[in-house]
Order: structure tokens, then sequence, then C-alpha cells
């Protein structure tokens, strides 16, 4: 991938010298980003407070008397202020462009994603501090994808004019003014592009930033596409899961079940305050109604046991930063948070959707007799062989394949718990390549034989090493990973 100059590729403004003019109305240097990055966040989001704070016609009036000056000063009728406007316009359709057709060139193959979810949260904040010093030129990590991919698709949607980004508190600001004379009206209009075009150009400023650090390299970014090069579905695969993570639980009524979101005008909800104050226990609910109709089964537990119905997604989900995590992963594999042994890892309880043979019925009830045992195959005679894998990362996510062996899409847990017991028990007296794979059949379907062989062929193409399996290597690579797991 060739290198692209940002400032080849971007349109510049042609004041960059123009001062901040709440900056000036706050008493910082804007130029702190350059020496003191934390120093001009906390000014900036100091100045921005106050403003909020203020009379909504304050900021108009700050902005409104430069431009209003700005445009008096204009006699060449090639700068009137619907020229101006159309300039202001042009700017902002040309850095939408930009972040458009860069970011979908980039998320052709997912690198772009992937890359940005595995950076060390320095490096993004670093990328971001670029895209933010050159937009402010022109006057954190799930959050900013989330944000670029609508950005991108209002973008598209809003063709051929611009996207202008909705703000209730500007239409408040705009409101403020009353009934807008037409030299308020274009001084409204060109606050309005003037914030569009800062937000397109750090749009398009955090992308070229990123795109020179992945044609040059860097010290934060070389460990990522060498994780992208060597373990391509790996890394593609915690990309996604990162990306997933939520950065708080979501509020949901322990009554009704509904987030405020689902509630006309957003209420605020109420906790239990006994729970919170003798146990440090969060149960939530939209109204009394809804706290007096839960009463009956909240008292039982109330100020003496942390019992709540762990509704998806809340605070007391062991689950509720991974949305994604399937129901049989709920049912039948802790949350690391809970810190239960590999060895209380059973198999989940029956699926009804879905029957099993009477050869994996006595797989379940042998695993269940001896949990300390892994899993059971079979010699010619028939005789029980026991199966115990190291106490590593390996062993618990063996296990985790065996409980999606018994879900609703089986499919990836018995292929990859087949490959590694096919590799690593084949050898044993008693067994042979052949023998297991014939039980793995019986257990799952004879379909399954020929899916485990040829997982085998995809997992040495996906990057493991002859001797290995993939599933010894996903164990390494979560080991690796882990801190960023515990801590996205």
């Amino acid at each position: 991938m060739q290198s692209t100059d940002s400032e080849d590729t971007a349109p510049r403004s042609a004041s960059t010298d123009r001062p901040s003019q709440i900056a000036l109305k706050f008493g910082f240097d804007p130029l702190l980003i350059e020496t003191d990055s934390t120093r001009w966040n906390k000014e900036w989001e100091k100045a921005l407070r106050s403003l909020a704070a203020g009379p909504p016609k304050e900021i108009f009036d700050l902005f409104g008397d430069v431009l209003g000056r700005l445009f008096a000063q204009h006699t060449n009728p090639d700068v009137e202020p619907v020229h101006w406007l159309q300039t202001q316009k042009d700017d902002v359709r040309k850095f939408q462009k930009i972040t458009t057709d860069m970011y979908n060139m980039l998320d052709e193959k997912g690198h772009f994603r992937t890359a940005w979810i595995l950076l060390d949260e320095k490096e993004r904040q670093r990328h971001i501090q670029n895209g933010l010093r050159e937009a402010c030129d022109l006057d954190k990590g799930r959050a900013f994808f989330a944000f670029i991919d609508d950005y991108r698709k209002n973008i598209t949607n809003a063709a051929p004019e611009i996207y202008i980004v909705q703000s209730a508190w500007w239409e408040t600001v705009a409101n403020s003014c009353g009934p807008l004379t037409e030299s308020a009206e274009t001084i409204v209009s060109s606050i309005t592009l003037s914030r569009n075009e800062f937000i397109a150009a750090f749009a398009a400023h955090v992308g070229l930033s990123i795109l020179k650090d992945f044609a040059l390299g860097s010290p934060g970014m070389n460990p990522v596409v060498e994780m992208i090069d060597t373990e391509p579905i790996f890394a593609r695969g915690i990309g996604k899961a990162l990306a997933n993570v939520r950065s708080k639980p979501l509020i949901r009524c322990e009554n009704c079940t509904k987030s405020p979101d689902m509630i006309e005008g957003s209420p605020k909800f109420m906790m239990c305050s006994v729970c919170k104050s003798k146990l440090d226990f969060v149960v939530h609910y939209c109204s009394l109604t809804c706290q007096k109709d839960d009463w009956r089964n909240h008292k039982k537990h109330c100020g003496r046991q942390k019992v709540s119905k762990k509704l998806r997604g809340t605070v007391n989900d062991p689950y509720w930063m991974h949305p994604d995590v399937p129901e049989y992963v709920r049912d039948s594999i802790p949350s690391p948070a809970e810190n239960v042994a590999i060895t209380d890892l059973g198999f989940p309880p029956p699926n009804h959707s879905r029957s099993y043979s009477p050869a994996l019925q006595r797989q379940i009830m042998l695993c269940l007799g001896d949990k300390n045992v892994d899993y059971f195959l079979f010699d010619a005679s028939d005789h029980p062989i026991r199966v115990y894998l190291p106490p590593t990362t390996t062993r618990w996510l063996f296990r985790e394949m065996r409980t999606a062996a018994l879900s609703s899409e089986p499919e990836h847990g018995v292929l990859t718990m087949g490959e590694y017991l096919i590799k690593r028990m084949s050898d044993q007296p008693g067994l042979s390549r052949e023998r297991i794979l014939d039980q793995l059949g019986r257990e799952y379907g004879e379909d399954m034989k020929a899916k485990i062989t040829q997982f085998e062929t995809f997992s040495v193409v996906g990057g493991v090493l002859p001797g290995s399996t993939f599933l010894e290597k996903m164990g390494e690579n979560v080991t690796t990973m882990m801190p960023r797991l515990s801590n996205p």
C-alpha cells in the first residue's frame, strides 16, 4: 500500500492563523495541542461546559459578531455571503468524500477495523489527536468506530447533498435568536457549515494518520500489522470481539425489563436504596409502579442477598460487556469475572431443539460423572480412555468447545475439539486417527468426519504450525491478548 500525504489529499484552510474565538474568550492557548494535549483537552472541556451552562444565544453572539464584521468587509460580489457559504459547502463535501472513499477502501479487507481495535489505547489517542490537530487547523476505541460507521452511512444516504450532523444543542442556540434577519441566517448557516467542516476534517485526518502508519510503520502499529499478517483469522476474530464490547452496562427495569430509551421521555431510573446501602448492589426500576409490582419477588432478598434477574446487558449480568455471547455460553460457561475453576465447567442443560445420539448421551453422562476428565475416548474393546488437558487456557477453551458442540450450532465446537483429539491422542495405546474419527462420527454425525479432516487443512492455512493444533494456537493468542480482553 502506498503512503498518502494528507496535505496532498485533504483540503486545507486558507486561514490556519485564524484565532479560536472560544480560546480567546476563555483565555487559553489552542496551540497547547502540540505541547500538552492533556491540558489542551481539559481547557476545551472547561470552556465548552461554561458555554453549555450559559444562555444559548451567547455562542451565537460569540461567532456572529466576528462573522458579521467579516461579511461586511467584503464588497467583491465573488465573495458575497452566498458564495462564501457555497465555498464552505464545497469544503465539507471534499472532506466527506475523502472520509467515505478512504474508510470504504480500508474496510474491504477488514484490516482497518481490526487494527484500530487492537492498537494500544495511547496509540488510538495519538491518531485521534492527529485528527483533531488537522481539524483545528480549519478552525475513544469503539466509540470512534461507531461514529465513523454512522457518519459514512449518513453521508451516503444524504448524497448528492452534503450531510449535516444534527445537534439539539445547536438547534437551541439558533432558535434562541428569534426570527432571523437575512444576515443572521447567513451567519447561522456559516457556523453550521464550519462545525460540519470540522467534523468531516477530523474523521478524514484520523483515517489518514492511521493509513500513514499502515504504509510507513510505527512502533505502535508494527506489532498490530504483524499479528494481522501472521494470524489473520485470530486477528479478525479478536478484533470483532473487542469491537462489540460494551463500555458500560445497560440500565434496565427489574420488573418490565425496559431500558430508558424504550420509554417515552427517557426517564431517570430509580434503584433499591436498601440493596444499595447494605449490599452495594444495584437493582433498577423505571417507576414506583414497577418497583411495587416486583416487590413480591424482591422482598425475599432485599438487603440480605445479591439476587436479581441478571437481565442481559445490565451490571448484574456476568457477560454485560459481551452482548454477542450465545445462550449456551451464558447457561454453562461462567464469565471469567466469576472466577470458577475449569473443572467446574460442565455440559450445559440439554438443548431441546436438537436430538443427541446414544453415543453422545453416553459421553455426556461420563463427563458429568467425573468433572476432572475433559473427554472420554474408547478403544477397540469399548473401554473408556480418559483425556486430560494441561491446566492452561487451552483446557478452558476445550471445555468451551465441548459445550458449543451441544448447542444448536455445534459445528465449530466439534471441528476444533476433533482436530485436537486426533492430533494429540491418535498415538496413544488403543487409539488411532480412524478410531477417534469414527467415535466423533457416532457422537455428532457421520458428516462431521469429513469436515474435521477439512478443518485440519484449514488450520494449517490459518497459521497453525506442524505439531500444534488450532486449539493450542488459539490458547496462546488468547493468553497474549488476555490483558486487552479483561480491560478493553
